[in-house]
This record gives structure tokens, sequence and C-alpha cells, in this order.
């Protein structure tokens, strides 16, 4: 009986403790998926864009299943009477956005990638606006606009005529999809059933893995097949770890605790975390635009965090 108190306060202990941070869970987030960007970005030519889809879920699921498994056996009655919306949460979530976003890869640039990624917020709070009738307030556009301010000045540099020379080509509409797919799941997520975040996790990939394995048998027959190097092995190990387990639970989670439209302009921090990264590991030097662009982006979610939404308590905020 100690040893069962003991774990049970533990698990109390723990889930306040991760409750009590939001946004740290957040930008968990954005961390591995600007890591995850440059990876696909890097082994856009070595893998097909479904199969690193397919088998990024598949091993997610592996990875998933130890911890997972009681938690979805206990909530499986309430899982098979909310599949319909699972299966609409799982497949923008899983199955349609890594594989729009491994596609775009394949033939468009990484700061069209970011720069089309920094409109996910504002499609997240437009959904929010059509499917969930949440309002947003003069405050929050000003945040709104002021962190994308910020996140675009990184991306272009600090060269704002860097924007009048973009080309943009058949994988930024893909991007463009990707970043909707990401943005309908976050909204979907206030639908979300009242299941164990393990349970959800798991059942988003198992969906995720039966959509994509039609599509990935199409490709494969076709004989678009792909070498498995050091480089592939450990790129699908990382994106299956990092952006898949570890990010989609937090963003779940997260968006739970503060709502989707909030949750969604921490999506800003992702090209000054992609520039961290790349100072870091690549050698790349940080310029003047780094940290102007990092507070314009704190400076943002201040504003739009500074008075609640007078309709999130029922739902958005997810308390």
């Amino acid at each position: 009986m100690t040893d069962i108190y003991l774990r049970e306060s533990l698990a109390a202990r723990i889930k306040t403790r991760i409750n009590s941070m939001p946004y740290v869970l957040l930008l968990v987030t954005t961390i591995t998926w600007a890591g995850h960007v440059v990876i696909a970005k890097g082994i856009a030519g070595s893998i097909p864009p479904v199969s690193l889809a397919f088998w990024r879920s598949f091993f997610a699921c592996l990875i998933l299943l130890p911890l997972g498994w009681p938690r979805l056996r206990r909530d499986w009655p309430v899982i098979r009477r909310s599949l319909p919306i699972l299966i609409l949460i799982s497949a923008p979530a899983v199955a349609l956005f890594n594989t729009f976003l491994y596609l775009a890869v394949q033939t468009t640039t990484a700061i069209n990638v970011s720069l089309i990624s920094t409109t996910m917020p504002a499609v997240i709070i437009i959904l929010s606006r059509l499917i969930l009738r949440h309002r947003i307030g003069s405050h929050q556009v000003a945040g709104l606009l002021l962190s994308f301010t910020g996140a675009l000045l990184v991306i272009v540099r600090g060269d704002w005529h860097t924007l009048a020379g973009l080309v943009f080509v058949r994988g930024d509409l893909w991007m463009v999809a990707a970043v909707s797919s990401t943005a309908l799941y976050s909204v979907l997520l206030h639908y979300r059933p009242p299941i164990h975040a393990l349970s959800l996790t798991l059942m988003m990939f198992i969906i995720g893995v039966l959509l994509l394995l039609p599509p990935y048998l199409w490709e494969w027959f076709r004989g678009a097949g792909f070498e498995v190097t050091p480089a592939v092995a450990a790129s699908i190990a990382y994106i299956a770890l990092f952006p898949s387990v570890i990010a989609y639970f937090c963003w779940n989670r997260g968006i739970q605790l503060v709502g989707a439209s909030r949750a969604g302009l921490l999506m800003h921090f992702v090209p000054v975390f992609v520039a961290i990264l790349a100072y870091l590991f690549l050698g790349e030097v940080l310029h003047w635009y780094h940290p102007v662009g990092l507070v314009l982006i704190l400076a943002g979610v201040f504003m739009f965090n500074r008075r609640r939404m007078a309709e999130s308590a029922p739902g958005d905020s997810g308390a």
C-alpha cells in the first residue's frame, strides 16, 4: 500500500508540475520542430516523402507502446466511442502534415518553409473563429503582428529586400497545406475525448500509420525505395522520438492548458531556434537581428496574453 501511495503521490506531483508550465511544454515543441525542419530538408533527396512520414509514425508507435498501452487499454471504451473525432484529429496531425512537409522540402527552400510557417498562428486564430466561434481582441491582433514581425526579421536576416527576391515554387503550396493541416489539428484538439495524454498520442500515431500505409505501399510499388544509410537511420530515429513522441505530447497538453490561439503564437519562435541550433551545431554566426527578433516575439506573446480572451474559459484555455 505504501508503494502504491508513493507512486500515486509522485504521479500527482509530476502532473501538477507539468500543468504549471504550459509554455515550457510549447517551447519544447518549437525547439524540436525547428530541428525537424532542418533534418527534413537535409535528407529530402535520400528518402521519399511518404516513406519518411510512414516510418516516422511507425517507430513513434513502437516508442510509445510500452508506456501508452496500459493507458490505452483502460481508455478503450471511450476511444471506441470517439473514433470519428480521433480520426479527424489524427489525419491532419500525423498523416497529412508530415507528408505535406516532406513533399514541400523536396522542391522549396528552407527560407520559404520558415516564411510560410510563420502564418500558422494566424491560420489557427482564423480556424478558431470559424470552428469554435472564438473572438480576438485588438491587443491580440497587435501581439500577433508584433511576434510575426520578429519572426520575419530573423527569416530575412535583417534585410527586408530579401522578400522581393523570393521565388515561390510548387513546394510552397505543399507547405501551405502542411501549415493548414497543423492549424486544423490544433483547433480540433478542442474536441479531444477525455482520455489520458499517452492514450491520445499513441492513438494518433496508430491511426496515422493506418492512414499512411496505402500511399506508402503505392509509393513502394512504384519503385520509390531508399537506402538505409547511417544518416537516414539517425534522422528517422530523431524524427520519431523528438518531433513526434515528445513534441506531440507537449503540444497536445500545452493546447489543452492554454488554448490553440495562444499556443500557435509560439510557432514564431521556430526560426529563432533554427538560428540558435545552427550556431551551436553548424558554427553559423549570430547577428543583430536574432536578439531583436527574439525580443519582438517575446513582446508580441506578452501583448497577446495580456488579457484573457472572453470566450476562452469553457474550452480554449483547457485548464
